[in-house]
């Protein structure tokens, strides 16, 4: 039998960012506390208003909508634009700014053809040589830093690069 605040602390230990509400008769500001600090996004004390508890979690889906907007991920690559940082399964690798640049725009077009102009024109300025192959070499670097998941970005000659469906290879 496992308490909400020990469940709580276990989830966030887990690196589970499920939304949590605790739904509790404690009503004292010290077990309050210690509830947000276990990982609890809100916390309500008995006997409480259901149309309260549905305004709460109508804000929590609206707040989690909103971070879910800067997490990409394939696979076991993950990438927060918000932290920028990118990890490849438990461990994070670290990203020139134009390699983190280039992830982020395949990761959000994911299974779409991105020609190298479009990523030139996400990662650099106006005045970059088009006909470098500049975009080749960070891309190059990427998937080398990405070790054995490098595969993923995959190259569609004279036309650009693709991240394909998840479903697929």
């Amino acid at each position: 039998d496992m308490q909400g605040e020990e469940l709580c602390r276990k989830l966030r230990q887990e690196k589970n960012e499920t939304s949590i509400i605790m739904l509790t008769a404690k009503k004292q500001l010290g077990n309050i506390i210690d509830g947000l600090n276990y990982g609890a996004d809100d916390y309500i004390t008995k006997p409480f208003e259901f149309l309260e508890l549905l305004a709460r979690i109508r804000a929590l889906m609206r707040r989690s909508s909103k971070n879910k907007e800067n997490l990409f991920s394939y696979r076991e690559i993950k990438l927060d634009l918000d932290k920028e940082q990118v990890f490849v399964g438990d461990k994070e690798i670290f990203l020139t700014k134009k390699e983190f640049m280039i992830l982020e725009y395949l990761l959000r077009h994911k299974s779409q053809l991105i020609s190298r102009n479009q990523l030139l024109e996400h990662a650099w300025d106006r005045n970059v040589d088009i006909f470098t192959n500049i975009v080749d070499t960070h891309i190059k670097n990427l998937r080398k830093k990405l070790g054995k998941y490098g595969n993923y970005i995959i190259t569609i000659y004279g036309s650009g690069y693709r991240i394909p469906d998840e479903g697929s290879e």
